[in-house]
């Protein structure tokens, strides 16, 4: 159970500075949004150990194809960042600053 109506979900895979950098930068979110990482694209040994070097206390999962497919998810690129809130579903591909993100 989700404890705030708005989640921020973000893909990350293995080996990619952006999106260390993304998951870095979603501080601005943390009062209003609940945030979760999926991670994708690598096998989970390797995801397991990229969370880790992230240094972050947000929530991490395995996204499986079914989680992907669910997600409308039709390309590789991370981070990908979906923002469910009450009114829209928004995607942004690639880094994007936090307060950017806010505007979406």
């Amino acid at each position: 159970i989700l404890s705030k109506p708005e989640t921020v979900v973000v893909l990350f895979r293995s080996n990619c500075s952006s999106c260390h950098k993304q998951i870095r930068n979603l501080r601005c979110l943390d009062k209003k949004y609940e945030v979760i990482l999926l991670g994708a694209f690598s096998n989970e040994k390797s995801l397991r150990r990229e969370y880790l070097k992230m240094k972050v206390s947000y929530p991490a999962y395995y996204a499986t194809p079914s989680v992907l497919r669910k997600l409308s998810v039709i390309s590789e690129a991370t981070p990908q960042t979906f923002i469910f809130s009450r009114s829209s579903i928004p995607l942004s591909v690639g880094f994007k600053k936090c307060s950017l993100l806010l505007d979406s």
